[in-house]
């Protein structure tokens, strides 16, 4: 079992004992009893340096386990639903930073009568509409076996995770979050070039940085490319 605790980057919350301005406190803090990783809130990414927020996560050994983002709406109006177009794509924007800052993905397939679903890294692209995902593995595994087996898959990421309290009462707590879920096709990737590609937006998305990779590099592992044909977004608040 893990642990980890609340500090915002950008915005005051009840979460939080911590504010803005003393987020490396709480880092510090969460260092000191020794938890696992902290949960960031943040509601824009456009002003934040990210390698160093990893930066200083890596130097007190934490990682980062939750991104909450659930003020974007009250503070921005930001929705998918009943807005002018103009909202519609500043909100698709902000989704494909979620994603950005997610580094985990878990992918559902189908074992004869019973799910079978992992947690890989992955990387991704949006254009046209289209959402694309790119994992890789070894070349050979039982996650490629399902997958050949039955192609049809789901994809699912989850963020903006955070307990509501019930105060005494246990049937009133509750959660508020974030969550990603998307239906499409694997398929492994046998072209090269595409392989390559995949796996430059996999380093890129997980480590904010760009990579060159060859051909050599790309043919020791497996790349699956997830086309999604339908996603959904769904958010709870407190």
């Amino acid at each position: 079992m893990k642990f980890s605790a609340t500090v915002t980057l950008q915005y005051d919350t009840i979460f939080s004992s911590f504010s803005p301005a003393d987020y490396l406190k709480g880092l510090d803090w969460m260092k000191a009893n020794h938890l696992d990783g902290a949960e960031l809130c943040i509601s824009n990414y456009n002003n934040l340096d990210v390698a160093k927020i990893k930066d200083e996560l890596d130097q007190r050994g934490l990682g980062c386990s939750t991104l909450s983002t659930g003020q974007a709406r009250g503070l921005e109006g930001l929705s998918l639903i009943g807005v002018p177009a103009d909202v519609t794509k500043k909100t698709q924007e902000r989704f494909m930073q979620h994603i950005d800052a997610a580094k985990i993905l878990h992918l559902g397939m189908m074992e004869q009568e019973y799910p079978y679903v992992v947690p890989m890294h992955f990387g991704y692209e949006y254009a046209g509409n289209q959402l694309v995902f790119y994992l890789h593995c070894a070349k050979e595994g039982h996650k490629l076996d399902v997958m050949q087996e039955n192609p049809h898959v789901c994809v699912e990421l989850e963020t903006n995770v955070e307990l509501v309290s019930g105060g005494d009462v246990p049937c009133k707590y509750g959660a508020s979050f974030a969550s990603v879920f998307g239906r499409g096709k694997a398929e492994l990737v046998e072209n090269e070039q595409e392989k390559i590609k995949g796996l430059k937006l996999l380093m890129q998305n997980q480590t904010q940085r760009a990579f060159e990779i060859n051909e050599e590099m790309a043919a020791t592992v497996a790349v699956i490319k997830v086309t999604v044909d339908k996603f959904t977004a769904k958010r709870r608040r407190a």
